[in-house]
C-alpha cells in the first residue's frame, strides 16, 4: 500500500467514526450500526496495512513506539463490540470517541511528519485534468493563475494541514490572516454547515464561496436530488482547492457545478430568476474586492442569519398567537386611513423632542414600539397603538406593569406569544410576507400580508402605508449611536459600547438660527450594520409605486434617510410641511 493510500484510510475512518458518534447523539441508531459495520470490516485491514508501512513511517528505531500505540488500541474492537452487542450504543459511541478517534489522529500526525503528505502535484494532475474536459476556458485561467503564483514570494492564500489529515485554507487582508474552514476537522465542520443551511423545501442552491470545496461537497451529499451551483470569484482560490484535494465529487457529478465569476454578475442572473437558495460562506466574503457588493452580502447574511436562528421560534409564537388575536390590522384601516402618523422609535434623539406629543392634534395617531411604550405613557403622552415584533422574550420586560393597559396592541404573528396572549387590551395581529404560515393563513381569509424589513419600526412603516395614513413622521429614528447613545432615557440600554470602529454614515443635526428658522446640519455618525440595513430597507420601501404617503423624519439627529424631509416635529404636527 502506499503511504498516499493509507493516510486518505486514515481520514476516511475518522470521518465514520464521527458519523457513528453524532447518529448515536441523535438516537439514528441504524446509521450508526451501518456505518459501525463498515468501520469493523475495515479496522483489521488497516492495522495490517499500518504495520506493514511501519518502518517508513517510524524508521527501524521506532518499533517500541509503533507497537505501543498498536497495543493500547488492541482491546478497542472487543470493547466497542461488546458495548454494540448489548444495545449500549451511547458507551459504542464513547468509546469510538475516547480511544479510536484519538489513535487515527495520532498516527496521522505520525504519517504527516515521517515524509511530503501534500500531495500537491498528484492532486494538480488529477484535477486538471477533468477540469479540461468540462471547461476549457477555466482551465487556461487557472494554469496562468498557477504560474504567477509560483512566482509569488508572498502569495495571499496559503494550504495549511489540519489534525485529521484534512487540509483548511487560510487567507490575508487588511485585518489579517483568516481561515476558510476549520483548522481542526473541515469535514465536520462541512457537515454541520450543510445541517443549517439544507432544507427539504429547496431543490437548487446558490452557494457563494467555494474555499476548499467541503461546504459544498456536503450540502450536495445531504439530497441526492438538489442541484448546487457555487460561484468563486478568486482564479486563486480555485487553484488552491485543486491543490489540496482530488475533486472527484465535483468534476463526475452532473448536479454540481463550479461558476468562476469574477464580478457576481453570473450570480446576479440567477438569484433574479428567484428560484434557487442563496447560501453565502463567510469566510470567503473577505477576499470580495467591491465593498458595495460585500455590504449587500453581509446585510444579507445578517438577515438570513437571523431568520434561520430564530425559525424555530418563530413557529412556536405563531402557533400560539393566532388563538389570541382580536382581529387583523387591516380591521383598523378606517382609523388610518387619510389620518397623519406618529411613529415613535427610541433612538437617543427621543428625548430632544418626545414632550411636543403632549400637545398633539386630534387627526394625529401615535404609534409606540414597545421600547418606549413605558417611557410615553409615564409622560403623560397619549397612545393610541403599541407595536410589536420581537420573537424572543428578551424585551418582554418593557411590559411589567402594563398588561392592563386598554391601549390596542398591534402584533406581528410571529412576536413571542406572551405580548398577545397575556395583554388585556385589543389585540390586532399582522401577518407578514416572506413567512409561509402567515402567507397561508392570509391566503386563507382573504387578508393582507405586510412587510416587516428587520425591525419594529420598519413594520410600523408598513402597516402605516398600506392601512393609507396620508402622512408619516418618525422620531426617534436615529438608526445611528446619536452623542454614542444606543437608546433615548428610559428605554433600552442607553450608552453604546465599543463604536470606535463602528462604521459611520451620512448623518444630520439641526438648529435654529437667530431669525427662528431651522436650519439642518449634516455631518457623520457611528451606525451598525443592523442599523444601516434597516435605513436601506426603509429607503426602498418609501420610493415604492404602492406609496402615495409622505413620510418625514421629525428626529432631531442621527442618520440621513433618504426620500423622508427632515422636519422640526413642531412644524409637522402644526401642518407646516
Amino acid at each position: 500500500m502506499a503511504i498516499k493510500e493509507l493516510y486518505n484510510k486514515n481520514i476516511s475512518l475518522q470521518i465514520v467514526s464521527n458519523r457513528i458518534v453524532n447518529a448515536v447523539y441523535v438516537q439514528n441508531y441504524d446509521k450508526a450500526l451501518r456505518d459501525f459495520s463498515w468501520l469493523t470490516s475495515q479496522f483489521s485491514q488497516y492495522i495490517k496495512d499500518l504495520s506493514e508501512m511501519a518502518q517508513e513511517i517510524y524508521g527501524s528505531s521506532q518499533d517500541e513506539l509503533f507497537l505501543g500505540k498498536v497495543a493500547g488500541i488492541g482491546g478497542f474492537l472487543e470493547s466497542v463490540m461488546s458495548a454494540q452487542n448489548v444495545g449500549d450504543y451511547i458507551l459504542m459511541a464513547d468509546l469510538i470517541d475516547m480511544q479510536l478517534v484519538p489513535f487515527l489522529l495520532g498516527i496521522q500526525e505520525d504519517i504527516r511528519n515521517s515524509c511530503d503528505t501534500c500531495f500537491f502535484q498528484d492532486n494538480w494532475d488529477y484535477n486538471i485534468k477533468l477540469l479540461k474536459k468540462q471547461d476549457e476556458e477555466l482551465t487556461v485561467l487557472v494554469e496562468t493563475e498557477m504560474e504567477k503564483w509560483l512566482k509569488d514570494e508572498h502569495p495571499i492564500y496559503q494550504i495549511e494541514p489540519t489534525n485529521s489529515g484534512l487540509f483548511t485554507l487560510s487567507g490575508e487582508d487588511a485585518k489579517g490572516r483568516y481561515y476558510f474552514h476549520s483548522n481542526v476537522n473541515p469535514r465536520l465542520e462541512a457537515e454541520a454547515f450543510a445541517d443549517r443551511y439544507y432544507t427539504v423545501a429547496e431543490d437548487k442552491y446558490a452557494v457563494l464561496g467555494f474555499g476548499l470545496g467541503y461546504h459544498c461537497l456536503m450540502l450536495a451529499a445531504k439530497d441526492e436530488g438538489v442541484r448546487v451551483n457555487i460561484y468563486e470569484s478568486s482564479l486563486d482560490v480555485i487553484m488552491q482547492a485543486m491543490l489540496a484535494n482530488e475533486l472527484t465529487w465535483l468534476w463526475n457529478s452532473d448536479r454540481i457545478r463550479l461558476i468562476y465569476d469574477k464580478d457576481y454578475t453570473k450570480l446576479s442572473k440567477e438569484l433574479a430568476k428567484g428560484d434557487s437558495a442563496f447560501v453565502i460562506h463567510y469566510p470567503s466574503m473577505r477576499h470580495v474586492k467591491n465593498e458595495a457588493v460585500k455590504e449587500k452580502l453581509n446585510q444579507f447574511f445578517i438577515r438570513d442569519s437571523g431568520i434561520k436562528n430564530t425559525r424555530l421560534l418563530m413557529d412556536s409564537n405563531f402557533k400560539e398567537n393566532i388563538k389570541h388575536y382580536t382581529g387583523f390590522v387591516d380591521e383598523l384601516e378606517k382609523k388610518f386611513k387619510g389620518k397623519r402618523a406618529v411613529i415613535v422609535a427610541a433612538g437617543p434623539s427621543l428625548d430632544k423632542n418626545v414632550k411636543m406629543l403632549l400637545e398633539k392634534p386630534d387627526d394625529v395617531i401615535i404609534v409606540a414600539v414597545e421600547t418606549v411604550f413605558r417611557k410615553l405613557l409615564g409622560l403623560g403622552i397619549k397612545v393610541d397603538y403599541v407595536i410589536v415584533s420581537d420573537a424572543t422574550s428578551r424585551i418582554c420586560g418593557h411590559m411589567a406593569g402594563l398588561w392592563n393597559s386598554q391601549i390596542p396592541m398591534l402584533y406581528l404573528s410571529t412576536a413571542y406569544r406572551a405580548f398577545a396572549r397575556d395583554y388585556s387590551g385589543d389585540c390586532y395581529m399582522i401577518l407578514q410576507k416572506d413567512y409561509d404560515r402567515s402567507e397561508e393563513m392570509a391566503s386563507q381569509l382573504k387578508v393582507n400580508t405586510y412587510n416587516t424589513g428587520g425591525s419594529v419600526a420598519t413594520v410600523a412603516l408598513d402597516v402605516c402605508i398600506q392601512l393609507g395614513c396620508k402622512s408619516i413622521a418618525f422620531i426617534g429614528l436615529d438608526l445611528a449611536y446619536t452623542d454614542n447613545l444606543a437608546h433615548a432615557e428610559g428605554t433600552a440600554r442607553r450608552v453604546a459600547n465599543d463604536i470606535e470602529d463602528a462604521k459611520k454614515v451620512d448623518g444630520y443635526a439641526y438648529y435654529y438660527s437667530e431669525d427662528g428658522k431651522y436650519k439642518v446640519k449634516k455631518t457623520t455618525v457611528p451606525t451598525s450594520n443592523l442599523f444601516d440595513m434597516y435605513r436601506g430597507w426603509m429607503e426602498k420601501r418609501i420610493t415604492k409605486e404602492d406609496v402615495n404617503t409622505l413620510v418625514y423624519d421629525a428626529s432631531e439627529g442621527g442618520s440621513i434617510v433618504k426620500g423622508m424631509e427632515i422636519i422640526p416635529l413642531k412644524n409637522w404636527l402644526a401642518g407646516r410641511v
